[in-house]
């Protein structure tokens, strides 16, 4: 498809927290699609306001896989203009503060387009709280992504607990074939798996939340596999737990960074949250839902048709999740102002719902 020269796009932060998954949505867009963007009041209400070190080093990253003009691209900065050129197959190396996860998700949309495979090294902690960890993209959204049409291969070189730096590679492929997800039921429970991950903490503590997590499925009623996992890590030490669930169209993940809660704490919370889950009918939890409403974005719109094998259109998807987070309606607008298509989502927010997306007047 032919770029043309269109206006910018105008973003508004806006209160809530989702100017920083806005922004990154904005920047991975911008370059699938050659579409400009200025984003005002960019975390404005903040402490402090304005772009953090994570968010530059996400926007650097953006810019230098499309070798984008930026402007405001500085610590503090509430307004910030991108302009992108040609996506670039190649070697990259990135380094951030924040969570890997949040960086790959930047940079793996727009590599898809690029014309051969590229390499990514990623530097940043890798097992943090709140965010997404290795293995959840691993297990969790690399599966989902894959029916999309995305080709990512992951791989550990060292973990990063809490706040340490780790290292993770990804191998990112031309996606010349993209389909629709469908995810309105989960299917049945296959298998659920518990498992320690361990970067250089002691034996005895791994197995103490082993034990914890085996105790606390029981007491729940789930039967599922527990095992310890050591990880590679170069530097620091912790406790992780990822309990995954494998329904037969959807494979949802919950971590847990240890930290030093005690291993019954940090059991409880992972079970109790993954039977949270089982009581929705959401085939995908809310942060799963997040990472991967824009690439089914991508496949129902006409970006999808200039990568596409053979004849064909562009794909509707739909999927149940468990939580509509305030998140979504964010990423949701920016899939509609960059890519022209539709997306509803049914539900009211922090209850069950059901993402719809579709072509523009399809």
């Amino acid at each position: 498809m032919t770029r043309r020269a269109e206006p910018d796009i105008v973003l508004q932060g806006e209160a809530g927290g989702c100017d920083a998954p806005l922004l990154r949505a904005a920047l991975a867009l911008s370059a699938v699609t050659g579409r400009g963007f200025r984003f005002d009041s960019l975390r404005a209400d903040a402490s402090p306001p304005g772009l953090d070190a994570a968010l530059l080093a996400c926007t650097r990253a953006a810019a230098e896989i499309c070798r984008a003009g930026v402007e405001g691209a500085e610590p503090g900065s509430t307004a910030l203009a991108f302009r992108p050129g040609a996506v670039r197959a190649g070697t990259y190396s990135f380094d951030t503060p924040g969570g890997t996860a949040a960086l790959l998700h930047t940079v793996l949309l727009p590599l898809s387009f690029a014309p051969a495979r590229s390499r990514v090294r990623l530097c940043g902690p890798t097992h943090a709280a709140g965010e997404p960890s290795f293995h959840d993209l691993a297990v969790g959204f690399l599966p989902a992504a894959e029916r999309v049409g995305l080709g990512c291969e992951l791989s550990l070189e060292s973990a990063g607990p809490g706040a340490e730096p780790g290292v993770v590679h990804a191998h990112v492929f031309p996606a010349p074939r993209w389909s629709g997800l469908d995810a309105v039921q989960r299917g049945l429970l296959r298998e659920l798996r518990a498992v320690v991950l361990s970067a250089n903490a002691p034996a005895g503590a791994a197995m103490a939340l082993e034990r914890a997590v085996a105790e606390r499925l029981r007491s729940r009623g789930l039967a599922g596999e527990t095992e310890a996992l050591p990880v590679p890590a170069a530097r620091g030490r912790g406790l992780g737990l990822l309990l995954a669930a494998l329904f037969e169209r959807s494979t949802v993940t919950f971590f847990r960074a240890a930290g030093d809660a005690v291993p019954a704490a940090i059991a409880a919370d992972a079970v109790d949250a993954l039977q949270r889950f089982l009581g929705t009918r959401g085939a995908f939890d809310a942060s799963l839902a997040a990472q991967v409403l824009l690439p089914a974005a991508v496949a129902a719109s006409p970006w999808a048709v200039r990568g596409r094998i053979g004849a064909g259109a562009p794909s509707r998807s739909q999927f149940a999740v468990s939580e509509v987070a305030p998140e979504l309606f964010a990423l949701a607008d920016a899939a509609r102002r960059f890519l022209g298509v539709e997306v509803r989502i049914g539900g009211l927010p922090g209850r069950e719902g059901l993402v719809a997306i579709r072509p523009q007047g399809g």
